[in-house]
């Protein structure tokens, strides 16, 4: 009932235009005055803020000015898809409190943070196929239970991974002076998502989520502007947002191995190429291995230790010689551990062709092993 008389009441309010608001730099509970204008602004900024439902001027981007963020703001209810290029965005800030976030959006906001956006969703919308859309596209959620309520339990927020940088600067627990400021409708089930705070209803009120090379970042409170009127409410909305601005999704070590053919015969030179990545602020250790698998063959070539903010090419290259009449495979498998903990992985697999066939007990096995045990990388 709620929402019904508030967007019933907004849709007379609409028909007059968009909105967008310029401020002072006061916090929201002195609600400062709201200027009007089209319903599309562009600033030029990597940011951009969509507002559907309810305003959040005061709330969302009152926040943003008074951190000192430039961004664009399009305030986008029940008309059309809005044609928006998000690639020339770092982050979006969709603020919900009801509204059509559907269809193509929703799906183009996945492509966005896969292809190393950032999202950031505040509150939500109770209509059927925007849940649908969030729980295809975004992170899984419960699909029958979608209902707008304020939370009951206490505390209202309960940081439950407090070391996680999404709770940086946030109480332990607090309940909110305005209960309105705890509306939410988003039940989130997403197993893969890391949860950094509950609501006292138990749901998951601040998670995150890596998708491809993006983050998404929800915190499920409505952003409406009139909830959020008490300064220290609207401290911890205000902090979330920072958070979510300032994370970043840590760099893993990354590792590849490819060979410059796939067949190789007696004359030829085979090439191993390894890519190795180290973003992380310690030492890694790399081991190489060279396997055939089918004579049950396998010998560890190099052991290195891969430097603190490496990011650099290995070739070892081996003379093909007389390694017998039978084909066989070879697999180069490499790997960057931390101490016995193996962070990242890859192989690669050729095989030799010899020109002639013989039967495979008439492999020089000694010379394979020669060959092979004579590979090594120089240090990093």
């Amino acid at each position: 009932m709620r929402k019904v008389l508030l967007l019933g009441l907004l849709s007379i309010f609409f028909l007059s235009g968009s909105v967008f608001a310029a401020y002072s730099d006061a916090g929201a509970s002195q609600q400062p005055t709201v200027a009007k204008a089209s319903e599309y602004v562009k600033a030029g900024a990597d940011i951009l803020v969509i507002e559907t439902g309810l305003d959040v001027e005061n709330s969302v981007c009152n926040a943003l000015d008074e951190l000192g963020y430039t961004y664009d703001f399009y305030d986008w209810d029940f008309g059309p898809v809005p044609s928006i290029d998000y690639s020339q965005y770092d982050v979006v800030i969709q603020a919900s409190d009801g509204g059509m976030v559907s269809g193509t959006n929703m799906d183009e906001l996945a492509a966005f943070v896969a292809g190393g956006g950032k999202l950031i969703y505040l509150g939500g919308s109770s209509l059927s196929n925007v849940v649908s859309d969030i729980d295809t596209y975004l992170l899984d959620v419960d699909t029958a239970s979608y209902y707008w309520t304020t939370v009951t339990g206490t505390p209202h927020l309960q940081v439950v991974n407090p070391t996680h940088p999404l709770a940086a600067g946030l109480p332990a627990s607090y309940n909110f002076n305005d209960v309105s400021a705890t509306y939410y409708m988003l039940r989130i089930t997403d197993a893969t998502a890391t949860v950094v705070a509950e609501n006292g209803d138990g749901y998951p009120a601040l998670v995150t989520k890596n998708i491809g090379s993006g983050v998404l970042i929800w915190f499920i409170n409505s952003p409406a502007e009139d909830y959020w009127t008490w300064a220290s409410d609207y401290a911890i909305l205000k902090t979330i947002i920072r958070n979510a601005l300032e994370y970043s999704v840590a760099a893993e070590p990354e590792i590849s191995v490819s060979t410059n053919k796939w067949e190789y015969s007696p004359g030829d030179t085979m090439v191993i190429s390894l890519h190795i990545a180290n973003p992380t602020d310690s030492a890694l250790i790399l081991d190489i291995y060279v396997g055939i698998p089918q004579f049950h063959f396998w010998r560890k070539t190099s052991t290195l230790t891969i430097p603190p903010d490496y990011d650099g090419m290995y070739n070892m290259s081996i003379p093909v010689g007389n390694w017998g009449g039978a084909p066989f495979a070879l697999v180069w498998y490499a790997q960057l551990r931390s101490g016995a903990d193996i962070v990242a992985t890859d192989a690669a697999a050729c095989i030799y062709s010899p020109p002639t066939l013989a039967k495979a007990t008439n492999i020089p096995f000694t010379n394979v092993i020669s060959d092979l045990s004579s590979v090594g990388i120089p240090a990093a």
